[in-house]
């Protein structure tokens, strides 16, 4: 039996994106379905995950990736709104709510912001 009490979970925009560019929705739901199992077994997850570029790069129908920062923001920006909207899809199917913290790096290394962020995933869990 095992004894995982909390599990975090990195996911790559490689993982997600599709052959023909955006986000693969089977890739998604089954990460989700995983998600929902280790939920149903008592496990609290945090889903760290990549993708808003691949997102994005789909809506703005570019066909290769940024290069340069500006567009890869341009890109994150667009897909942020869709990437949390598939997400929010996956977790209601499986009878879960997700939400969305975005962190910066002053977050994890600024004592107030560091404490203010752990209080938002101790809540949220």
């Amino acid at each position: 039996m095992s004894t995982l009490k909390r599990a975090v979970i990195k996911i790559g925009s490689h993982s997600l994106s599709s052959a023909s560019g955006g986000i693969n929705g089977v890739i998604m739901d089954r990460l989700v379905w995983a998600i929902a199992a280790l939920r149903e077994r008592g496990v609290e997850c945090i889903l760290v995950t990549s993708g808003a570029v691949a997102a994005g790069m789909a809506k703005l129908n570019l066909k290769d990736r940024p290069k340069d920062i500006a567009g890869k923001q341009a890109a994150a920006a667009v897909g942020q709104g869709i990437l949390i909207e598939k997400y929010s899809y996956f977790f209601e199917k499986y009878g879960l709510t997700c939400a969305q913290i975005l962190l910066s790096r002053i977050d994890l290394v600024e004592s107030s912001h560091y404490r203010n962020a752990q209080n938002t995933l101790i809540i949220s869990l």
